[in-house]
């Protein structure tokens, strides 16, 4: 069940809920939380999480939930010498 978003603050525009992956860091690591509700402004693309999406996200980083998964990720250090002019 969609939740009901109030219009967006920055341009006015409706804001529709969409099921989102969100990237979080927190305490130094990387999550990957799939499948969030989220508000997107249809206008402008703003993104609005709501307080009980959040507080959710929170019980889960805290260790209240298991993981479903694990997934490994490239990872690559930028280094000026590679910079193409």
């Amino acid at each position: 069940m969609a939740d009901k978003y109030s219009d967006c603050y920055f341009c006015g525009g409706e804001v529709i809920e969409e099921r989102v992956p969100r990237e979080i860091r927190w305490q130094g690591k990387l999550f990957l939380i799939e499948n969030v509700p989220v508000g997107v402004c249809q206008q402008c693309g703003e993104k609005v999480v709501l307080p009980v999406t959040a507080r959710a996200i929170d019980q889960m980083l805290s260790g209240e939930t298991s993981p479903d998964g694990f997934v490994q990720v490239p990872t690559f250090r930028f280094r000026e010498t590679e910079r193409v002019a």
